[in-house]
């Protein structure tokens, strides 16, 4: 009995200070205590009691199909429940809901399939390239070609006045291929006179670049020049070379080394001067920077004549060498070419004629201010046989392109090439050119010409000079 009462006041004591503390948060305001009946257990009816226990005391309260389908049967009456099961949805959709069949829309027109553009056609026979020139097949046309009248004056001469055809072509032909290189060109100026004979200068040459590996080239090269009576002259008797070369050419780190090997073919016009010339040279060159370069070469020939000896009994063979020395500019928007020092000699085989030495300047150079303007400067220096005598000869030109307007452009050139004979019959050349055009279409333009030319003997003997004017057209490609 004590036992019993214990519990009884250890079990009430906590719900009279529940029932007391809820009393007095009512009179507060305070919200009440939180509702802690079973969801789906404690929501049915007041008549409901034993259904409710029996609901509890059978386990439906877990969320079992056993438990739920027995909470549904209790007593044979529905019980509702709070929480339904939702159906299990899918991690992902085997394939992509069906579109409505609606008019006017389709798959394609929603996700329009990727269309790629039509290929580029190919290029036409005839196109100009980037760099300019006419694409021709596999190969692209560059340079220009000049033809016109010409009126001639040089007093004392059978060609005092005279009228020709002049024309005067500057073309490359080169191949447009990935590797190797083959390149055609025509290069001189040819007038035909109504009287005193006809006037050639130029040169026609072939040359192969095969490129055996990155960097080791084979070049193979073939070139004609033709040199009949010059600006003025009449009756020569014309000099013509053939020069076949082989050279081999290899590029390590900042070095290129190249080995040339070939031979030349002279004949003339009337002439015992015609002779066969092997030729072999080696050049070195070292890239000091990205614009700057180092060479030197040396080289050596053997000139065999036709006629081992000449009308007086003089053995005429001779054996010939050179050193050259010099300072290259690599290809730049500004500078360009070579410029060196050459040393030459001749050694004959007549033991009466002493060793023939010289020395002069070898190159080309090329300078670019701006954009409309060009500027040139050309050496050569070579010992030669003459009728007259051995000649050192040196020739130095200095030329202009000058971009006036976009449509106009005039160009100059002076020239002196200088004959030291050993005989003493010296004689100094002078030439001078100048010459304004005018586009009149877009590759065709108009051209006016000046020549001079006068020739200086020592002594004042036989000096002549001659003018040239003349019109034409220029076809630029």
């Amino acid at each position: 009995m004590p036992l019993l009462r214990t519990r009884t006041i250890w079990i009430g004591l906590p719900l009279l200070m529940m029932a007391v503390g809820t009393a007095s948060a009512q009179q507060a305001g305070l919200p009440a205590a939180p509702d802690l009946r079973l969801p789906g257990v404690d929501d049915l009816a007041e008549g409901e009691d034993g259904v409710r226990d029996a609901y509890v005391m059978s386990g439906a309260t877990s969320n079992t199909p056993a438990s739920r389908q027995q909470a549904e049967t209790v007593r044979g009456r529905a019980v509702p429940r709070r929480n339904p099961v939702l159906p299990q949805v899918p991690a992902r959709l085997e394939q992509p809901p069906a579109l409505p069949d609606q008019p006017g829309i389709t798959t394609s027109s929603i996700v329009p399939e990727q269309q790629f553009p039509p290929p580029p056609p190919p290029p036409p026979a005839q196109a100009d390239t980037q760099d300019g020139g006419l694409r021709l097949g596999a190969f692209i046309l560059s340079g220009e070609v000049e033809t016109g009248g010409v009126y001639s004056f040089r007093r004392g001469d059978t060609r005092e006045h005279a009228i020709g055809l002049r024309s005067a072509p500057d073309l490359r032909l080169t191949s447009n291929w990935p590797r190797h290189e083959l390149q055609f060109s025509a290069r001189g100026e040819f007038i035909a006179w109504n009287r005193g004979g006809d006037d050639a200068r130029g040169n026609l040459g072939a040359t192969l670049r095969l490129d055996a590996r990155r960097d080791t080239r084979l070049r193979l090269a073939v070139d004609y020049g033709v040199d009949d009576a010059g600006i003025g002259s009449s009756g020569s008797e014309g000099q013509h070379e053939v020069d076949s070369t082989i050279a081999l050419e290899h590029e390590r780190y900042r070095t290129t080394i190249a080995l040339t090997a070939g031979a030349l073919r002279h004949f003339e016009r009337g002439n015992a001067q015609d002779y066969t010339q092997p030729h072999v040279s080696l050049r070195g060159r070292l890239r000091t920077s990205p614009a700057l370069a180092v060479y030197g070469e040396v080289g050596g020939d053997a000139r065999l004549y036709d006629e081992k000896r000449d009308s007086s009994g003089i053995k005429r063979n001779s054996l010939g060498g050179y050193v050259e020395a010099g300072v290259e500019l690599l290809r730049g928007p500004i500078w360009e070419g070579r410029v060196g020092v050459r040393l030459a000699g001749r050694h004959y085989k007549e033991s009466s004629i002493e060793d023939f030495i010289g020395v002069g300047g070898n190159g080309n150079l090329t300078w670019r201010p701006t954009p409309h303007t060009e500027a040139g400067l050309e050496a050569a220096f070579s010992l030669e046989d003459d009728a007259a005598g051995r000649v050192r000869n040196q020739t130095v030109a200095l030329s202009l392109r000058q971009q006036l307007r976009r449509d106009v452009e005039a160009r100059g050139r002076l020239e002196a090439e200088n004959n030291d004979v050993n005989s003493g019959n010296d004689v100094l050349t002078l030439r001078a050119s100048a010459s304004l055009a005018w586009q009149i279409w877009r590759r065709l333009w108009l051209v006016a010409n000046y020549g001079w030319e006068k020739d200086l003997v020592r002594g004042g003997a036989n000096s002549q000079a001659e003018h040239i004017v003349g019109l034409g057209l220029r076809q630029t490609f």
